[in-house]
């Protein structure tokens, strides 16, 4: 492990091995090519075209209580990751800068999916407030609400 970051952990007491670094390094990389890839894929373009545009579908992992959320964000027709982003609040205003690269792909959105989160539900509806939305069929049992909100 670089000298320099050992010192820099140092006086906030925290140690960290090689193979963690090597760890979230890895677990990153998907997410960084997730989000510089997607403008320039013209073969998945196409595909969108012939479906008549996408339906965004948002999903977040909390690996443990108090730590950041990895939320991936999909065109469910085509199973595209369209972004990527670890966050660590769950206000609208972060939810909204998530799906922010959506936006700017300049495709139609068809609907959208969400977990049964209102802050979720918030931002898919501020940004496309005329498109249907519908939560995950895994959160409709746990949460006990209705498949469309």
């Amino acid at each position: 492990m670089p000298r320099n970051l050992q010192e820099r952990l140092r006086p906030l007491g925290v140690q960290i091995s090689r193979r963690e670094i090597r760890s979230r390094f890895e677990a990153s990389c998907p997410l960084l090519r997730a989000r510089s890839q997607v403008k320039d894929d013209q073969a998945w373009r196409e595909e969108v075209q012939k479906n008549g545009g996408i339906i965004v579908s948002v999903d977040g992992i909390q690996p443990d209580k108090g730590t950041e959320t990895r939320y991936l964000v999909r065109d469910a027709l085509t199973g595209r990751v369209l972004a990527a982003e670890n966050v660590t609040s769950s206000e609208t205003a972060v939810r909204k800068a998530l799906l922010a690269p959506v936006l700017e792909l300049d495709v139609p959105v068809l609907g959208t999916i969400t977990a049964a989160e209102v802050r979720e539900f918030l931002a898919v509806e501020q940004l496309w407030p005329e498109v249907p939305h519908q939560v995950g069929q895994f959160h409709v049992p746990r949460r006990g609400v209705p498949a469309r909100l």
